[in-house]
């Protein structure tokens, strides 16, 4: 519409698999999203001698300007959620986001949300499951692994195994105590029954070792709650 933007999509390429399913079934939005970025105000997965990393530092702002000059209604955010972090400022370590760091995530994702407009709604999707935690067979994905000889590629996997599950608890646990956040986890669709699929009806779920498919990235968007 003229003027406005009804959706953003935010975050890194675990955002941008969604984005066409999203723009599909959510209709007209933007993408704001850059490669293997974790940018939150003040901290990020930057650390100070990273070449190019004042780009993602400066996501999270860009954001920020963006859902205020487009008075955008809804911000859907998905990330690779697992991350070391690092303050903006200092360098200074703050620890991987599932362990020493995840208070400052947490922190980080209410400071963005207290930056965006009154009332601006924030759907928090998952990290997904990923194929990578099934073995060091994985690290190119399902049908990469087929490739080699004398390799056994899992299909499946417990999911206590997935990635990210502490760091998925605690950011539902937030969005549900918070106003104005919704929240979705793509375990509801990738885990049926406790396993975590990485094949399903003879196709690999997985594009890569972390990354989904377009029809898997389908799938969770169907889920989604909507703006």
């Amino acid at each position: 519409p003229p003027g406005g933007l009804p959706i953003v999509l935010y975050a890194d390429s675990h955002a941008r698999q969604y984005y066409s399913a999203l723009a599909q079934r959510a209709g007209h939005g933007a993408l704001l999203s850059e490669s293997a970025c974790l940018s939150l105000p003040g901290i990020s997965n930057m650390p100070p001698d990273e070449p190019g990393g004042m780009i993602c530092k400066s996501l999270a702002d860009r954001l920020v300007a963006l859902v205020h000059e487009r008075q955008v209604k809804t911000v859907y955010w998905a990330e690779r959620w697992e991350r070391d972090v690092y303050n903006n400022e200092s360098g200074r370590s703050l620890g991987n986001t599932a362990g020493a760091g995840q208070d400052e995530l947490l922190a980080g994702v209410k400071r963005l949300a207290l930056a965006l407009p009154p009332g601006t709604r924030i759907v928090l999707i998952g990290n997904v499951p990923t194929a990578g935690v099934a073995g060091p067979q994985m690290a190119g994905g399902y049908y990469r692994c087929l490739a080699y000889i004398n390799a056994t590629c899992p299909v499946r996997y417990p999911v206590a195994q997935a990635e990210a599950r502490s760091i998925n608890a605690a950011l539902s646990a937030l969005a549900h105590a918070t106003p104005n956040f919704a929240w979705f986890d793509p375990v509801e669709i990738l885990c049926p029954r406790g396993q975590c699929l990485i094949v399903r009806r003879s196709d690999s779920i997985y594009a890569d070792d972390t990354h989904l498919t377009p029809q898997s990235a389908r799938e969770v968007v169907a889920r989604l709650p909507l703006p």
